[in-house]
This record gives structure tokens, sequence and C-alpha cells, in this order.
């Protein structure tokens, strides 16, 4: 998908992936509605604001539960009107081309694949039970961990994981020593204040 290249799939018949005009028919840049069955899906054929992998490892856990039998897709023509609506809402942000129907914006399309199977957070669950993680969830970096706390194929680590995450970001920048950001008296200061203000 990089620039220049034109989106062809010459490995299957014709008329498997729709095209219209500028727009490739996939319900949620994955299934083609058109087939009676979802036994084809198509993963990582997305433009993304953000890094892809992510995206890539969300498409595929959702995959499995489809084949698996243990997500439905919806019927086609709710199928339709969702491609419909975001070529809508792509070709007001976007100049016209083939791969405006790919383009989606990298935390909203995680959350949508995610709720689709059951591992997008319950952000207010968490604000009652693990006002730290909820803190780190809406205030840190977005973090592909997240997804991993609840559905299927979660992860023990990944509260740990998110909870850590400044420190191995920081550890490179710091010769090795991460709470050597936190030494500067003023700083330290008014993060102290902070979280006594509101956590």
């Amino acid at each position: 998908m990089s620039t220049g290249y034109t989106w062809k799939f010459p490995f299957l018949e014709e008329g498997i992936i729709e095209k219209e005009n500028d727009k490739i028919n996939l319900y949620k840049c994955m299934f083609p509605p058109q087939l009676p069955h979802a036994t084809l899906i198509i993963i990582g054929f997305v433009l993304p604001f953000g890094p892809g992998f992510p995206l890539g490892e969300l498409q595929c856990r959702w995959a499995v539960q489809v084949l698996a039998g243990k997500c439905k897709l919806p019927p086609k023509e709710k199928m339709y009107q969702e491609i419909k609506k975001r070529y809508k809402i792509n070709s007001k942000r976007y100049t016209p081309s083939e791969k405006m129907s790919a383009r989606v914006d990298y935390i909203s399309y995680c959350d949508d694949i995610a709720s689709q199977f059951g591992a997008k957070p319950d952000l207010l669950k968490l604000f009652f039970t693990d006002i730290k993680l909820f803190n780190h969830i809406m205030f840190g970096p977005s973090l592909s961990y997240q997804y991993r706390l609840q559905g299927p194929h979660s992860w023990e680590g990944a509260r740990e994981a998110i909870m850590t995450s400044k420190d191995r970001m920081l550890w490179p920048l710091t010769k090795r020593d991460s709470k050597a950001l936190h030494q500067n008296i003023f700083k330290g200061l008014f993060q102290r204040t902070i979280k006594f203000l509101f956590f």
C-alpha cells in the first residue's frame, strides 16, 4: 500500500473484492460483505494514522473469533451501510483516491475492532475498580497492551506492562536510569501536587 501502487487482487476470482468507483467494499476494512459466509478475511488492508502492527493483531484476533463461530457479522445491508458511512466521512477529510476507503484513525479503529470481540477495556469499570490503571489508559500513551486486559487471549502481564511503560520509554533517554528524570525538584513537586489533587 505504499505510494504509487495500485490495489489489485489477481489471485482472487473477479467480483470477490467489490470496487465501486474509488471505493473498495470491505466491512471494517476486512470482510467482503457480499460473500455468504465470512470465509475470506483481508488482514492489514488499512492505512492508519498510527502504527499498523497493533491494528493487524486486533484484526487477527477478531478474525479468529469469527472463524471459530464465537462472533457473528451483522447482516449484509448493515455492513454496506458502515462501508458507505466510512467512505462519506473519509471523502470529507481526504482527496479522492481508491485508498480513501481504507484510511482509519488508529485509536478509534482499534477501539472499534476490539469492541467486536470483547477486548476493548471497560473504562467505567476501571474508573471504579482500578483508578491508577484508568489514569494510565486515559492520560498516558495509547498502548496496545490495553486490548489484552480482557476478552479472548487476555494477558496477565498487560496491566503491569501499561503501568511500567513510562519507565521503559525513558530508560534509553536517561542513561539507563529512568528515575533520573524525576530528580528535578520542581518537576517532582508538580507531579506530587497533581497526584494529590486528582488521584
